[in-house]
């Protein structure tokens, strides 16, 4: 027996495993697109494929074209099949067919020879597509010449079941074909049906397949809306309009694509909406270029809003969760060099924690590793370090690839400052306060958060999650990879020869989505307790606590932060207020004495619980006063 081997090569470029399509060009011939798994329209370049060994063998290639696929055109009819070849000296002969089973008979097919470039080869039958089609499986068998590459297979990984793979001589122990999903591994092979409809029965044929825009927006104000759309029917598409509902308002605009949307293609649409309420919109397109948009689907958007002069009363501050291991050299580069240079300026308005992934600094539980996991929807092999997100809903997926792994890395300055600007520019209905206090002398302490949520603009349903950490402000590190001498004396302190890693998470003092907090709207106030090592220095510290949606919601999108604040654990002495107040809080022969329009207040040790306002000894004690404006927490120092 003859055998092929398979030469795996990386392609330098990348094409989506949609199904995509060609649009017809020569006014009068039939309208048809191309159903299968590569870009018709794109280049094939040579050897990227297949290879020979030594001797002439046999291949076939396969894909699956699903009912879904082919139930939009029930009535139009499959006529060739168009296939890529990426051998330029040597053609390769060929036999096509199409079957209701890979080793079931053919329903059609023909023979012909494959030139470099795309080949529509007619079959010799055509196949009418009924009202409820099943799966049929397209392919051809080729004869493959010695030591060549032939037969293109493009990345990145295909959809299961797409590409089918025989070589010569694997069959099993009843003779038939034994055919090979490369889908997942490889990739899928450049090959489509051609489907032909000389009328327009299937024009118009519109599908949402994703959207991109603000959650948090100020009622009755227009923002940047971007939306995906897939080209279903057999026309190019030019316009199109995008109608939004809201418990019966509506708003529509008109958005015009940068370039034509072929045939079975998917392309990005960008236009304005309006937010029109607090919750589900429904968002769907109603019209292409003056006529009605035969698929009704729709898609509900979730969306938070607020009245001006709400927004007008919050300050946001965001946040940026960056991650970082001593195991992976490029750690030093990525904070000193990518990130820093285009934080400057924005020291006062975010708030920056590091987390330390796979090494001897990660926290005990690890749930740095699981935050990351979930950002992925638990595809470990999209993971890399590092990796940066904003307000748990921007995180940067960069276009670098390690084989066909993709690499999570960090926005460039000149790229993240307009993102850094906007995050800080935008509204919200919600603000945190934060105070903290610990004991010298045991180390032990307590952060206290509270702020306000506004009322009117969370669901009935939902709560929001407050998560709070430790993190040190610099900690030292003689463990840190580098690449050569050269570059560690660059990174490393001059003195200390260690690397000096910034904002590192020490403690998480709720789990990394966050605690839910039983107040829908008002004031709210919550205590966490902490004991730091004997060595720790407090003077190192600070605690960082954030509000945030959707910690139950598998959405990873719609885990954005409404507001965070930070305070260095080293403001440890006299009494300082969270809030403004009308209200002043004193000690006066060991008990503490509130003056002022209050209706009753409550006193706490640092390790958050509630003591007899009598005598107090030497420490530090939280003091709770409840207002008519909400809670006003104040942190006093008795010695």
């Amino acid at each position: 027996m003859k055998k092929i081997y398979l030469l795996l090569l990386l392609c330098s470029i990348f094409f989506n495993n949609r199904v995509l399509a060609q649009a017809v060009t020569s006014e009068g011939d039939p309208s048809y697109i191309m159903l299968g798994y590569n870009v018709s329209v794109g280049q094939i370049y040579q050897y990227d494929g297949i290879a020979g060994s030594e001797n002439d063998g046999t291949v076939g290639c396969a894909a699956k074209i699903t009912a879904d696929m082919l139930k939009r055109y029930a009535g139009a009819k499959i006529t060739a099949l168009n296939i890529g070849w990426s051998n330029l000296d040597t053609p390769g002969e060929c036999k096509i067919f199409v079957r209701k089973e890979i080793n079931g008979e053919d329903l059609a097919s023909s023979e012909s020879v494959l030139a470099f470039g795309w080949n529509e080869i007619q079959l010799n039958t055509s196949i009418e597509i009924p009202e409820n089609p099943q799966d049929i499986y397209i392919g051809y068998f080729v004869q493959v010449p010695a030591n060549i590459k032939s037969i293109p297979i493009f990345y990145p990984k295909g959809i299961k079941g797409s590409c089918l793979l025989w070589r010569e001589g694997e069959l099993d122990a009843n003779g038939n074909r034994v055919w090979t999903d490369m889908s997942s591994e490889y990739g899928s092979i450049a090959m489509q049906a051609k489907v032909t409809e000389p009328t327009d029965k299937f024009f118009n044929l519109i599908e949402v397949v994703g959207t991109n825009y603000y959650t948090m927006q100020v009622l009755d104000e227009e923002s940047r809306f971007d939306f995906d759309i897939k080209n279903h029917g057999m026309n190019e598409v030019y316009n199109v309009i995008a109608h939004f509902e809201y418990e019966g308002k509506t708003y529509e605009t008109e958005c015009s694509l940068p370039y034509p949307l072929y045939p079975g293609c998917t392309g990005t649409v960008s236009g304005t909406m309006k937010a029109l309420g607090s919750g589900k919109t429904v968002f769907k397109v109603t019209e292409i270029d003056g006529e009605a948009n035969k698929l009704k689907g729709e898609t509900v958007l979730d969306v938070m809003t607020m009245p001006r002069d709400v927004a007008n009363k919050y300050k946001r501050t965001p946040i940026i969760e960056y991650f970082e291991s001593e195991n992976i050299n490029i750690s030093p580069k990525y904070y000193n060099e990518f990130f820093k240079p285009g934080y400057e300026g924005y020291e006062d308005d975010m708030i920056l924690v590091k987390h330390h992934v796979g090494d001897d600094l990660s926290i005990g539980d690890d749930e740095s590793l699981k935050l990351i996991l979930d950002i992925v929807d638990n595809d470990s092999s999209l993971v890399t370090v590092p990796v940066m997100m904003l307000d748990r809903m921007n995180y940067v997926d960069m276009p670098v690839k390690f084989g066909y792994t993709p690499m999570f890395s960090i926005l460039f300055p000149d790229f993240a400052r307009p993102m850094y600007d906007f995050a800080i520019g935008m509204p919200t209905f919600a603000k945190v306060g934060i105070e903290t206090s610990v004991d010298p002398a045991t180390k032990k302490g307590s952060v206290i958060v509270n702020g306000n949520i506004e009322e009117g603009v969370l669901p009935d349903n939902e709560n929001l999650y407050i998560t709070t950490y430790l993190v040190k402000k610099e900690l030292y590190s003689s463990m840190q990879q580098f690449l050569s001498q050269e570059e560690m004396d660059k990174y490393c302190d001059p003195e200390t020869k260690m690397y000096i890693h910034h904002n590192v998470l020490s403690q998480a003092l709720t789990p990394m989505l966050g605690e839910e907090l039983d107040v829908h709207s008002g004031s709210f106030s919550r205590s966490f307790n902490f004991t730091l090592d004997k060595d720790e220095d407090v003077n190192n510290m600070y605690a960082v606590s954030f509000l945030t949606r959707g910690a139950k919601n598998k959405d990873r999108y719609n885990r954005y932060v409404l507001n965070s604040a930070r305070k260095d654990l080293s403001d440890v002495n006299g009494i300082e207020n969270v809030n403004s107040s009308d209200v002043n809080v004193s000690v006066h022969n060991g008990r503490i004495v509130v003056d002022g329009d209050y209706e009753s207040f409550r006193v706490y040790d640092i390790a958050g619980t509630q003591v007899n306002n009598t005598e107090l000894g030497n420490g530090i004690y939280v003091v709770k006063v409840i207002t008519k404006n909400g809670i006003e927490t104040s942190k006093i120092f008795i010695n």
